[in-house]
């Protein structure tokens, strides 16, 4: 996966020139395809490029249009969904990922997320408003953390990133700490480190000179209800369904890697992914599985189960 981060102040002053590469060099391994920057008065940000699909090729981010600044580490799946309600906000007939989360900001605001099926955390920095945009997807796949100073906002995919700064203190939240010895994994927010915050799955992030603050988006709807007749029709929509996601996890310019064991998750995966390939599914990658081998422990061995799903 891609990386981003970067620094911004609501003081006025330019953030310092020695806080990007810092924090880029901490995980300079997530942009073997490049890393590039933007600086701009008081906001500086960094993209750490991985290219995994050929729209991802095709990309230059940071993403500069107009007043406008993203960064982005995401994969969108409903792109032709999107290609379509944003067609008047698109300045290309063949958008990158990066240009569907922009356009869906332009034309949503803060309701854009909403909007974006698939696995993404952005930032937007407007500079005309001094208003920074943030979102992570609904499950939580890509990562975004961040740090609120009292005129400094340091955000990055990894902690360690923002340990990086000379002047970012490496202190141990004792809190987290003793929640996660205690097996509650309830807290989404809270770090191993004081003072380093992360943005909750489904939240959006907006930052200003009056602050900062998280809301969420997306959740459940327990009241929501799909009823049919027949019980098969349940079973095709949910083949249909998972059909479409194994289908955009496999959009890529590499094979795609699958840790296939002998449960019932990565079988029906693989699975999936198989039956898309010999029915013949355009853009497909190669799927290469990998299992794990115990000859002296057979009780732990799957493969008289995976072996069969190859």
């Amino acid at each position: 996966m891609s990386g981003i981060s970067g620094c911004i102040r609501f003081d006025g002053r330019r953030p310092s020139p020695d806080v990007l590469p810092a924090m880029t060099e901490a995980a300079a391994y997530r942009g073997p395809d490049g890393i590039r920057t933007w600086t701009g008065g008081t906001a500086h940000l960094a993209h750490l490029a991985l290219d995994i699909t050929a729209e991802d090729a095709r990309e230059t981010q940071p993403l500069v249009e107009d007043d406008l600044v993203l960064v982005a580490d995401a994969r969108i799946d409903n792109r032709s969904a999107l290609r379509r309600s944003l067609s008047d906000r698109l300045r290309s007939p063949d958008p990158t990922d990066a240009d569907l989360i922009l356009a869906a900001y332009r034309r949503w605001g803060t309701d854009g997320p909403a909007h974006l099926l698939g696995d993404f955390a952005f930032l937007v920095w407007d500079a005309d408003a001094d208003r920074l945009f943030a979102a992570r997807d609904p499950m939580g796949m890509r990562s975004l953390y961040y740090r609120v100073e009292d005129h400094r906002l340091l955000f990055a995919t990894e902690v360690k990133q923002i340990l990086a700064v000379s002047d970012v203190p490496a202190r141990l939240n004792e809190e987290m700490a003793v929640a996660y010895l205690a097996a509650n994994f309830n807290d989404q927010t809270h770090t191993f480190y004081e003072g380093i915050r992360a943005l909750p799955p489904a939240h959006v992030l907006v930052a200003d000179e009056e602050g900062v603050r998280t809301d969420r988006y997306w959740d459940l709807d327990p009241a929501h209800r799909i009823r049919y007749d027949d019980r098969r029709e349940y079973v095709e929509h949910f083949r249909e369904l998972f059909k479409k996601a194994v289908r955009a996890r496999l959009r890529s310019t590499a094979p795609v890697g699958l840790l296939l064991s002998g449960g019932l998750d990565s079988g029906s995966v693989a699975s999936t992914a198989g039956w898309l390939h010999e029915n013949g599914e355009p853009g497909l990658a190669p799927l290469r599985t990998y299992s794990w081998a115990f000859d002296q422990f057979p009780e732990c061995d799957e493969r008289y189960i995976s072996d069969h799903i190859v």
